[in-house]
């Protein structure tokens, strides 16, 4: 087995995210995670497992994405629309508020090396 995998499990297990999180996302050296819900927020632990930082982005959080740059989220609607959040990788610069997707439920959030894809359900429908 490749070792990335390995250090990627223990990071999973050192946290217990596959049980508490809404959303995953793995960088060259950290793995993310979200708490679902308003009080939530974006946890960090580096891939072998070390080092976890259960408030790395306070606030609430949903599905998450990383690029080699920045992280992006769906931000929990308060009341009102639904936003994208976005940071820095290192945890600098957030802004929750990054993209009014204009849904009234927590957008779904993929990312490729140009764009950031969201999608959202809409009074019921997809």
């Amino acid at each position: 087995m490749h070792p990335r995998p390995t250090r990627l499990l223990t990071a999973i297990a050192a946290v217990g995210i596959l049980m508490t999180s809404s959303g995953v996302a793995v960088g060259a050296e950290y793995l993310y995670y979200s708490s679902t819900g308003l009080s939530g927020g974006i946890g960090r632990v580096a891939v072998d497992g070390t080092g976890n930082n259960a408030a790395f982005i306070p606030g609430g959080a949903g599905y998450l994405a990383a690029s080699a740059t920045n992280l992006y989220w769906a931000v929990p609607p308060a009341s009102g629309p639904s936003y994208v959040g976005r940071a820095a990788i290192d945890g600098t610069g957030v802004d929750t508020t990054w993209l009014n997707q204009g849904g009234a439920n927590s957008p779904a959030v993929a990312i490729n090396s140009r764009y950031v894809f969201y999608g959202v359900n809409i009074s019921g429908t997809n």
